[in-house]
């Protein structure tokens, strides 16, 4: 299910749903981060961020700030290779 969260928020084109699928990401986050899981969402964001496409670094830097916004604390551990 995870993974599949991630797949769709690289397919979608309606902001919307994208932005829903970010918020869900988030949650989901709160929780597998805290418990030190979902290694493949760090990658996955970080892949993004990187991207020579600028929507998707658009979509990178999105997906972060609900994740910080969602999943501050849980998400502080892993700070370190995006700055």
């Amino acid at each position: 299910m995870k993974s599949g969260l991630l797949d769709a928020l690289t397919k979608e084109t309606e902001n919307g749903v994208r932005n829903a699928i970010a918020q869900a990401i988030g949650s989901i986050a709160k929780h597998e981060l805290a418990d030190r899981k979902w290694s493949e969402l760090l990658e996955f964001i970080q892949n993004l961020c990187c991207q020579g496409v600028a929507n998707q670094r658009e979509l990178g830097l999105y997906t972060l700030s609900i994740i910080a916004e969602v999943a501050g604390e849980e998400f502080k551990p892993y700070l370190k290779p995006f700055i």
